[in-house]
């Protein structure tokens, strides 16, 4: 989920159709489905606004010689945000208890 929140800090969908048509291909071909969209969103929504900016590509003009303007990238994770997220995955590989739940650390 990209971090977008409206005024009164309600967090906005920004893909459109897309996530609910993976959602019925997946029903429809019988395969499983990490839904970290669905995950990412309620994360990101009970995180808030101001706090979750600390999991994205928010960086400080000047930080980097690379980007001396800072960036405010609200789709890109930093390495928080990477880590939270494939906890997020791992949680849903283990809930869904597939095959490769047996190479994840415990």
């Amino acid at each position: 989920c990209r971090r977008k929140f409206d005024g009164a800090g309600k967090l906005i969908p920004t893909h459109g159709a897309y996530p609910e048509a993976v959602r019925a291909v997946a029903v429809g071909e019988h395969v499983p489905l990490l839904d970290l969209e669905r995950a990412t969103a309620t994360w990101l929504q009970a995180t808030g606004d101001e706090p979750s900016r600390r999991f994205f590509m928010w960086i400080e003009p000047g930080k980097y010689p690379k980007i001396p303007d800072g960036r405010k990238d609200d789709t890109h994770f930093v390495a928080a945000g990477a880590e939270a997220v494939a906890g997020m995955a791992a949680a849903q590989i283990r809930e869904q208890n597939l095959p490769l739940a047996r190479w994840l650390k415990p």
